[in-house]
């Protein structure tokens, strides 16, 4: 069997910052380059591509970076250069001041080599505007087993969800530290399609004794003044039914970490042999300070 490293979603928490899914096949008898981007119209972080090459499934070494490439994203007549940082190979930043805007297309190219050859690679993808506006979001302790061991909150949203169909992809942060890849949410907005939206259970923050030991405080026991943030992300097409082909846990599922998923998931990287995708999605974001983390029930907003 062969593995392929697909796409690694850029969060909020940090520049360059991502997380990996396993992709497995019983036969590949090519070696793929992986492209791993998405464009956010958040100011605050440092867009970026990650390029690297398929390896063997029981490989355990790094993951080995495409270096030496050139990666361009134009938009409107323009064209910014994403530079290869100096301490992540295969990691290539576009400038600080560079960030999406709704309502435009981005075209993604890539020159790089694979297997000794040179190749051009392309995508291209549009950033819809928000799918959902967020006045708020509160949480609710739901219980527990054992007193700060394998425990639960709720997070609830109130705002308004604009009518059309909008698909999201939830990513929930403790102090700053996200949630592995494993825990993110995709949803289609069918249970509240242009409705105001008060109180909906968009997320689950799980404290676990051995999550926290995998995952660090990110799952710990919340306590008062923790920040606890919700960041959704409103996907095209396209990203959705790319992230649905990798999903396998239902309509409110999260995406699998370790589960075996087909190479022939869709992809919109073009010009050879490549997976992955290349996304633009906005991002709207809130936040809520934990005053008491046993409290049962929402607060009214």
């Amino acid at each position: 069997m062969k593995r392929l490293l697909l796409i690694a979603i850029s969060l909020l928490a940090a520049a360059g910052c991502s997380e990996v899914l396993d992709v497995s096949t019983d036969r590949m008898e090519k070696t793929y380059l992986v492209v791993e981007s998405i464009i956010t119209d958040v100011p605050s972080q440092r867009q970026s591509v990650r390029l690297s090459l398929s390896v063997p499934y029981f490989y355990d070494g790094e993951i080995p970076p495409v270096s030496g490439a050139e990666v361009s994203v134009s938009f409107d007549g323009s064209e910014v250069s994403f530079l290869e940082d100096d301490t992540h190979k295969g990691l290539y930043l576009a400038p600080e001041d560079f960030c999406g805007t709704p309502g435009t297309t981005y075209t993604l190219s890539v020159k790089a080599e694979v297997d000794g050859e040179s190749h051009t690679y392309g995508a291209e993808a549009f950033m819809r505007e928000p799918g959902v506006h967020i006045d708020a979001i509160d949480y609710a302790y739901a219980g527990g087993g054992t007193l700060q061991q394998d425990s639960l909150w709720t997070l609830g949203v109130w705002g308004e969800d604009f009518p059309g169909a909008n698909d999201y992809l939830v990513v929930t942060e403790v102090n700053g530290n996200h949630y592995p890849i494993d825990h993110y949410i995709i949803m289609p907005d069918k249970y509240f399609d242009g409705k105001s939206v008060e109180g909906f259970p968009m997320a689950v923050l799980y404290q676990v004794a051995e999550m926290r030991k995998q995952y660090g405080d990110v799952a710990k026991f919340l306590e008062t003044g923790d920040v606890v943030s919700l960041h959704a992300y409103t996907l095209d097409r396209p990203f959705y039914e790319f992230l649905r082909a990798l999903d396998t846990s239902g309509p409110f599922g999260t995406i699998p970490f370790v589960s075996s998923q087909p190479a022939t998931s869709p992809t919109n990287i073009t010009g050879g042999d490549a997976l992955g995708f290349f996304a633009a999605c906005p991002v709207i974001s809130a936040s809520v300070t934990i005053d008491d983390p046993f409290r049962t029930s929402y607060l009214e907003h």
